[in-house]
């Protein structure tokens, strides 16, 4: 759990602190403009990540909705990098943070499926722990990478192949019996 967790936040904190630039880079718009393009990966993920938790509450499974949507991600990074029209790009970056915002609320329900009582609150804090520390390597990688390569594209590549990992390592996760919330009460 917390390899996944790792792997989706070098995704979502390499996207979102380098957003902007990749933006303005295929866009060549005013910054004022940029933020309002920004806008749009937001409000898409929004409204699909309540969307999908609904999905997979009703559908009682976790395991494949991570990985699906860590997939999805790993596909919208690589069309992004992939085409220089830059409204395939943009549709890229906006499918990319979709399917990562979209692993968040399947994936703790998932992770507290193994855990009960104190171990909960533990487990909890070390896939936290462990996990954030992509938050660092994430943004860092991509600064390098487009340091040295003066491009987006290998970057781009990079938090694709973070969240394809991620996806494949989801998969890796035994099933559980998990309980509907109707079963809980």
């Amino acid at each position: 759990m917390c390899l996944i967790y790792f792997l989706l936040n070098i995704g979502s904190y390499g996207f979102e602190m380098w957003l902007p630039s990749i933006v303005k880079g295929f866009s060549g718009q005013s910054d004022a403009v940029v933020g309002l393009i920004n806008a749009i990966p937001y409000f898409v993920a929004g409204v699909v990540m309540l969307l999908y938790g609904q999905h997979s509450d009703q559908r009682s499974e976790r395991r494949g909705h991570v990985a699906f949507a860590a997939i999805s991600a790993a596909v919208g990074f690589v069309l992004a990098a992939s085409f220089k029209n830059p409204w395939i790009a943009m549709a890229g970056l906006t499918i990319a943070f979709a399917g990562l915002k979209s692993t968040l609320g399947p994936f703790w329900a998932l992770s507290t499926a193994f855990l009960g009582g104190t171990a909960a609150a533990g487990g909890i804090a070390l896939i936290n722990s462990v996990g954030n520390l992509g938050g660092f390597f994430g943004p860092y990688l991509v600064g390098i990478i487009k340091d040295r390569t003066g491009s987006d594209m290998a970057a781009l590549l990079l938090l694709g192949g973070a969240l394809l990992g991620m996806g494949l390592s989801a998969l890796a996760v035994p099933r559980t019996q998990q309980n509907t919330p109707h079963e809980r009460a």
